[in-house]
This record gives structure tokens, C-alpha cells and sequence, in this order.
């Protein structure tokens, strides 16, 4: 699938790589796409057509007459450009490798100027990119409510209060492996998820892992323990370049190796090996910041503003002032969790509880 793209590149083209169009990849893509020089176009590459809005996923599983909806973003307007006259393009495709200085597809894009040397068995989807796949629902509801009795594993406290909305008689239980619910925000986030899951009669187990041999039959089951971040093929590219499923930055979100010295910036300036390579979001260990599409968002934003600057210096004549890269620092964690239909917490001036009657006029 190919989205996108006006006048046909030249050989004189240059070329900014934006790997995965989600929450931090697409505004990385706008502001690419609004202020890199003339010259230079975005790639945007991504194995899905769509972007899954996963925040309304959970809800939609479980409401009845819900359950066939998806809130799927195509990518066709990815860029945000009036015009349709530019140069940017998104392509649907599995990247196979990435080098310092390219990286390789599972397919070509020839009429894009987009070619690739290895036609990889990633490419197992060609007929949903043609547009023959057509999304018919999640099926939890139906499993749910077939069930005896519903056990949510992980940090599932969302799914666990709104089936237990949905199906009051239904027997519900949250296992979660830490002694604490939500374990970076605010501790009385914790304490008011215990008091309403009490008062709804959810059983909730802490500092407990699941034997999958112990399920019993009748029994549905959510696995809300999260996923890995896909680095690997950094990896490939750079063993020290990635610890612990994640790729280590600098303030700027460029990708540093372990033995850089943060402190001394000429130190950073001429050691680094890959300037011109940033991370963000689910992938990058940015100081702290969650795993969330807010941070991915803002990060992108800073990662563009630093390439752009980038590719604005080394155009720069000598003696010219080049300009200061931009330094990420995230803010502190920020996250709304339902308790059920209705009410909901969050972080808001110390403590915000939002009871079923707030939302309602």
C-alpha cells in the first residue's frame, strides 16, 4: 500500500526514514513534513494501513453491541499538508534490517524511487493491502459473556471494572504480580482502585503470577501484561546499542551507545556514532518516561526539531551559527483510569476521583 506522495524524487533527493506511524511517529511526520528544507522528503514505513486508537480498545471488547467497532486510523492524511503536491510518502511494509545508513524493506516501491534488495517472507499481507480485508470485531464480548467466570492478568484494572459493569452476577478476578496497582503515580490511585473493586466484589490477588495449568474449564481469561518493544533489528545493527529491549538516548533522542559519556557534551558530539539515528516512545529508555502516547507524541516532536536542525547545520557555510539541539526531559507520569462505565481516576492537582454523577449534565 502506498500513501501519499506528489513530484517523483530525483537522484539529488534526501531522504528522512520514520519507522512505525503511531502516536510518536505521526506527529514526528508532520513536523518533518512542515519544515525539513526543500530537497529532502519523509518516508514513512509501517506494516499496517491503519493505526489502532488502543485507549478505546479495552471498552469496546467488552460493551455489548460495541464489539465490531475499531477505532482504525488510516494513515492516508498522515501528514497533515493541504496540499497533496509534496513529496512525502507512507509505505505499507515489514522492515527486514536496518544499517547505519539504510535499511531494507520487504518490498520495493520502484514508482517511489524506493527500491530494496531483499523480498522477505514478511510480506504476507498483500491481499489486505489491496483491500480485502475487512475488520469484523473483537470477539471478547461474546467469550465473556459465555463464561463462568473472568480472570484479568496483568495491570488490568480497566478491563476487570467494566465487565464487572456490564455483568454484575459475573464472577471477576484482577491478578496482578506487584503488591501495588499502578506502582508509578500517585499511591492513592492504588487505594482507590482497592476500595471500588471491594465495593463491586472483584477478587483481587497482588504479588501473585498465574499458573496457566491451573485455569479450568468455563473460565475466560485477559492477558493485560503488556508487549516488547520491537528493537531487535537494532540489535542486529549494534549490540551495545540497545538495553533491555530498549534503546539508550541522549536528551536530544538521538540513540547513544553505553559507553558514552553524558556529562561531556564535545564528548557526546564526537563519539557518537549515530547522529542522525533518534528513538521514541514504546522503544526508547527516555529518562523516565512512560509508555504512553502522550510521551511518544511530545517526543516526537522534539525528535523532528533536532533532525531538522540537523540537516539545517550541515548545510550551514562555515562560520555560520549553527543551532542548539533540544533537550527532552519528560513530565511527570499522567494517565485517566475508568473504574467501570462511569467513574474514572487520575493525577489532577494531587488527586482528581470523578464519582458516576460528575459525568453526567
Amino acid at each position: 500500500m502506498k500513501m501519499g506522495g506528489g513530484p517523483s524524487p530525483t537522484k539529488s533527493t534526501k531522504t528522512v526514514v520514520v519507522l512505525g506511524v503511531s502516536y510518536g511517529g505521526a506527529r514526528a511526520a508532520q513536523i518533518l513534513a512542515a519544515g525539513i528544507p526543500k530537497g529532502w522528503r519523509v518516508i514513512l514505513v509501517d506494516r499496517n494501513s491503519h493505526a489502532n486508537h488502543v485507549y478505546v480498545m479495552p471498552r469496546f471488547a467488552v460493551l455489548p453491541g460495541h464489539e465490531f467497532k475499531a477505532v482504525l486510523i488510516p494513515y492516508t492524511n498522515v501528514f497533515l499538508l493541504n496540499s497533496t503536491e509534496h513529496p512525502h510518502i507512507c509505505l505499507k511494509a515489514h522492515v527486514t534490517s536496518i544499517r547505519p545508513t539504510h535499511i531494507t524493506l520487504s518490498q520495493s516501491f520502484p514508482e517511489h524511487g524506493v527500491d530494496s534488495p531483499d523480498k522477505s517472507d514478511f510480506s504476507l499481507n498483500e491481499k489486505e493491502a489491496e483491500g480485502t480485508y475487512e475488520y469484523t470485531g473483537t470477539k471478547s464480548e461474546a467469550w465473556i459473556k459465555a463464561s463462568e467466570s473472568v480472570l484479568v492478568v496483568g495491570g488490568g484494572a480497566l478491563f476487570a471494572t467494566d465487565i464487572k459493569a456490564i455483568h454484575p452476577t459475573k464472577h471477576v478476578t484482577l491478578l496482578h504480580s506487584r503488591e501495588r496497582l499502578l506502582p508509578r503515580f500517585d499511591e492513592r490511585m492504588h487505594a482507590e482502585v482497592l476500595k471500588y473493586t471491594s465495593s463491586v466484589e472483584i477478587d483481587l490477588i497482588l504479588g501473585e503470577r498465574l499458573d496457566l495449568s491451573s485455569l479450568e474449564n468455563g473460565q475466560a481469561r485477559l492477558l493485560c501484561t503488556g508487549q516488547t518493544p520491537n528493537t531487535a533489528l537494532l540489535r542486529s545493527m549494534d549490540p551495545p546499542y540497545r538495553s533491555n529491549n530498549l534503546v539508550k538516548v541522549l536528551r536530544t533522542l538521538q540513540g547513544r551507545v553505553k559507553t558514552m559519556n553524558l556529562e561531556s557534551a564535545p564528548d557526546v558530539a564526537r563519539r557518537n556514532p549515530y547522529p542522525h539515528i533518534f528513538a521514541i516512545g514504546d522503544a526508547a529508555d527516555a529518562f523516565g518516561a512512560i509508555a504512553a502516547g502522550h510521551c511518544a507524541y511530545n517526543q516526537g516532536e522534539v525528535a523532528a526539531r533536532n533532525l531538522i536542525r540537523l540537516i539545517k547545520n550541515a548545510e550551514k557555510k562555515d562560520g555560520e551559527e549553527k543551532e542548539v539541539l533540544e533537550m527532552y526531559t519528560p513530565g511527570p507520569p499522567g494517565i485517566k483510569v475508568s473504574l467501570g462505565l462511569a467513574p474514572a481516576i487520575w493525577p489532577y492537582y494531587g488527586m482528581k476521583v470523578e464519582k458516576e454523577e460528575d459525568m453526567y449534565p
